[in-house]
């Protein structure tokens, strides 16, 4: 017989006590969901309770994590009522299962947080038509309305600053309407940021590393990006020639989100060129941000962009290579 019944029984041990692990996991961070949700409803920290259940992604797999899901939801459900149950639900899946199957197939950091921040917006979408058709009540609209309103007070007391660069309150009002989706872009990048970044700290302290992000010496965009930012300048010079307001509009928010991406490349290369003159971290840091601060004020800030677009398409490695072990290991920070 090439199995002896030992060596079965060995085997099955060995997986009936993986099993037996796995459960005992996730009826403990199944709890922890239930109480990471209910402190987070009533704090407003609505990604802490997405932490176990990628713990439980990246410990035990998939099914785990949804089962670690569903009982900490319904015992919050018991807990707290059907609020904190559907809000814990939403944002565990969104910032906790995505997370986690995307660094399951070996994604990386910038896929992640892109399919992060896409499943956060739909939850987010979802959640507000679930309050029109449940409660009768438009939280988008609410929420516009008070947004608005501050926009409008906050533009008309600083009317005089605004005229230094050209703009009237209505026009400023005008280029924020047109400006509104990539506020919530980068908004939206930004959380989904946040959560990774203490998902790492946390997990990495469990033994659970997720992938590192680079260090901000590092940071660069793809070089196919930039055909990506030229066609949108093109596109929004057309949309203005010819009175395509729509195209203009969407133009320009590729326009300001990508020049903006492209300036804090800037400012990460000039950061990497400090380090590597032999400046500590922190004068680097403390250097880049006063001359970036610098080139804003005296309104050249498309020269971080520039710098950003040629940082991006050409290798700095002959000299990055150069900076301290210390800061070259991509670790987040």
């Amino acid at each position: 017989m090439p199995w002896s019944v030992p060596a079965l029984w060995g085997a099955s041990g060995r997986v009936q006590t993986v099993r037996t692990r796995a459960l005992v996991e996730g009826a403990l961070l199944a709890a922890l969901v239930a109480i990471l949700g209910l402190t987070s409803y009533y704090t407003g920290l609505g990604w802490l309770q997405a932490l176990p259940i990628l713990l439980a992604y990246l410990r035990n797999g998939g099914r785990n994590a949804v089962l670690v899901t569903v009982v900490g939801c319904f015992v919050l459900l018991l807990l707290g009522g059907p609020l904190p149950a559907l809000s814990t639900l939403g944002f565990g899946a969104a910032l906790g299962l995505v997370p986690g199957w995307a660094v399951r197939r070996g994604a990386g950091v910038a896929l992640t947080l892109v399919a992060m921040s896409v499943a956060f917006s739909a939850v987010t979408v979802l959640g507000a038509l679930g309050a029109i058709v449940v409660w009768h009540q438009d939280i988008w609209a609410e929420t516009w309305n008070s947004s608005w309103k501050a926009a409008r007070t906050f533009l008309a007391t600083h009317a005089s600053l605004l005229a230094a660069s050209g703009l009237t309150p209505a026009s400023a009002l005008a280029l924020l309407r047109d400006l509104v989706p990539i506020i919530i872009g980068v908004g939206v990048l930004g959380q989904a940021l946040a959560v990774y970044v203490l998902a790492a700290v946390v997990l990495g302290r469990l033994g659970q590393p997720l992938p590192t992000v680079p260090s901000f010496a590092r940071w660069r965009a793809p070089r196919w990006l930039l055909w990506v930012y030229v066609a949108a300048l093109g596109a929004y010079g057309l949309g203005l020639g010819h009175g395509q307001q729509v195209l203009a509009a969407v133009a320009l928010n590729f326009v300001v989100g990508l020049g903006a991406l492209y300036s804090v490349i800037g400012v990460a290369a000039v950061y990497g060129w400090l380090r590597h003159r032999g400046l500590t971290r922190r004068s680097a840091v403390f250097t880049a941000a006063i001359g970036g601060l610098l080139v804003e004020a005296s309104r050249l800030s498309v020269l971080l962009a520039l710098l950003g677009m040629l940082a991006s398409q050409f290798d700095t490695s002959s000299w990055m290579s150069a900076l301290n072990p210390g800061d070259d290991r991509g670790r987040v920070r």
